[in-house]
């Protein structure tokens, strides 16, 4: 093989251990040392990963490197430098040095390999090799996307609730502080509009439409982009508000691209998006399309999401199918939000019969949250917890037979568990709207990230947290509430 060439290749085996961790090589003996670039595609993240290729429990970094290197080193287009070596369990790697990576995979320099068998199908494009056909510092010039971002970030919320002591999240999150790596996750709103007035929203309230007004301008968003972006792990436009209501929209998503974001998502009610919107989106390498349903029939769909158009929304499902389907294209993966309340729960149970047929990577189940003076007046589910489960069961078994990752509360339907799951989420989730900031008195038009940190001793906030008593940080909360399933 000669640099810029491309080889498919298929697992031989996918070992016992495989669920749960990062994708990786194996190695045997035939090739000489190369740099590799890995794109994985269309398997699942459980059964494509490396499980015992490598051991990295004696790296001399710690338990802070460890995450990086199993969990985040797939999220980091900045790229991580290690210089540890790092034993394998075929003991045929001196050392191991991630290099770089790009915004659409990841580069890998392996020294003393002697051959690369992956456990996980895709492809190898063979960049640079010490053979007499390979000319060094070759490098091709296009890239594949990189199908597996979203897949990577949702291992990592996993990872939330795999790991229960908070004490090693804080720890962690100050380990990524410390050596400058991305650690936030940014909700953005760049508007604050919605189309729709759905009964379970803050928007249905019309003294909160009335007063929660405002848009960010151009400079602004680049402004916003300069600052946060850098240390963005994932980046989702829309969050409380309908992102497709600001002209701009696909800018965002252009510039979370220009930064490397490693994964961008964008959740919308679908109402105002066309074909060409799509296309776009495509084009930008949006990782993930998050789109609102809290109704399977029309009657239902129309009466909770007022002003919506049920034969809309599934025109827009036609559309985003026909066009990834025209194009070979796996992203945007699609991911449908179906938040549940007394009205909607019985039909929960017929979800696949009307979306059954379309391409559905994620799937979330989401019990209702209270959110003020709004026009819903079925708020309660703790009467209907029963039967919200037992459709939930039949939801899963279907969620697991089509590959379908399923995001559901099964343990808190109410809200009113204490618990440290959500501790971190002040801390590495920020909102951002031209209303409201979570990041209390970051003036971010004029300090920078690093500079709001230090000002506010941010690294001792999380030391100290880190040091803290669970009892002291459980709260019920509804963020990172769910479980997720994906086998």
């Amino acid at each position: 093989m000669v640099p810029g060439t491309t080889a498919r290749f298929f697992p031989e085996i996918i070992p016992s251990k495989a669920d749960h961790l990062a994708p990786g090589l194996a190695l045997t003996d035939a090739l000489a040392p190369v740099a590799a670039e890995c794109f994985f595609e269309s398997v699942k993240m459980a059964k494509s990963s490396f499980g015992v290729a490598l051991n990295v429990t004696d790296c001399t970094m710690g338990l802070v490197m460890l995450i990086l290197l199993l969990f985040l080193l797939p999220l980091f287009p900045d790229g991580i430098n290690f210089s540890e070596r790092l034993p394998l369990c075929s003991g045929r790697c001196r050392n191991l040095q991630v290099a770089a990576t790009t915004s659409s995979s990841c580069t890998v320099i392996v020294q003393g390999w002697q051959h690369l068998r992956p456990f996980a199908a895709g492809r190898i494009v063979i960049l640079r090799g010490s053979g007499p056909s390979c000319a060094a510092d070759t490098r091709p010039q296009h890239f594949c996307a990189n199908l597996m971002r979203s897949d990577r970030f949702y291992q990592l919320v996993d990872l939330n609730r795999v790991v229960r002591s908070h004490h090693v999240k804080f720890a962690g999150l100050l380990g990524m502080y410390w050596l400058r790596q991305r650690h936030l996750w940014l909700r953005f709103d760049p508007v604050m509009s919605c189309n729709l007035r759905c009964q379970m929203c803050y928007f249905s309230d019309p003294s909160f439409a009335r007063e929660n007004t405002g848009r960010f301008s151009p400079v602004e968003i680049e402004r916003i982009a300069e600052v946060f972006f850098p240390w963005v792990v994932q980046l989702y436009l829309g969050c409380g508000t309908e992102p497709t209501t600001y002209k701009g929209f696909l800018d965002i998503i252009a510039l979370g691209r220009k930064y490397n974001v490693p994964m961008l998502g964008m959740v919308s009610n679908g109402q105002l998006l066309t074909p060409e919107h799509l296309e776009k989106l495509v084009d930008l390498g949006l990782d993930e399309m998050t789109l609102s349903t809290h109704g399977v029939t029309r009657e239902t769909y129309e009466r909770l999401m007022r002003r919506a158009s049920f034969a809309k929304f599934l025109e827009v499902l036609d559309q985003l199918e026909a066009i990834r389907k025209r194009r070979g294209a796996v992203n945007p993966q699609l991911r449908l939000n179906y938040t549940v309340n007394a009205e909607n729960l019985e039909e929960l149970a017929g979800f696949f019969d009307v979306y059954g047929k379309y391409t559905i990577r994620t799937l979330q189940i989401r019990p209702i949250v209270d959110l003020g003076n709004t026009e819903c007046t079925q708020k309660d589910m703790a009467p209907h917890v029963a039967r919200y489960n037992q459709i939930l069961g039949s939801i899963e078994r279907t969620c697991r037979e089509k590959g379908i990752r399923l995001l559901a509360n099964y343990e808190d339907v109410t809200y009113q568990k204490k618990t440290t799951r959500a501790a971190l989420a002040p801390e590495v989730v920020v909102y951002l709207s031209p209303q409201d900031l979570s990041k209390t008195g970051f003036d971010w038009r004029h300090e920078t990230y690093l500079e709001y940190c230090r000002r506010t001793h941010w690294s001792k906030t999380l030391l100290k947290k880190a040091f803290t008593s669970a009892a002291k940080l459980e709260a019920p909360s509804p963020y990172l509430s769910y479980k997720i399933i994906d086998q």
